[in-house]
């Protein structure tokens, strides 16, 4: 997908919640938030699974 047409789905996205809010329609919102996640998720960065962490954070290792 181009730069464009993602961030014509995105902007489309985020009117239709716009919406779906002035509408108070629920299961709208729930929906369109799902979707806006993953996408979200879907772009993110991988973590290295031998990355070490600082010291206050609350990760730990975990099994494979």
């Amino acid at each position: 997908m181009s730069n464009d047409a993602a961030e014509w789905f995105r902007t489309r996205l985020s009117d239709d919640l716009r919406a779906a809010f002035a509408a108070r329609d629920r299961a709208a919102i729930r929906t369109l938030r799902c979707i806006m996640a993953a996408i979200d998720n879907a772009g993110a960065v991988a973590v290295d699974a031998n990355a070490t962490h600082a010291a206050s954070s609350t990760e730990v290792p975990r099994k494979p």
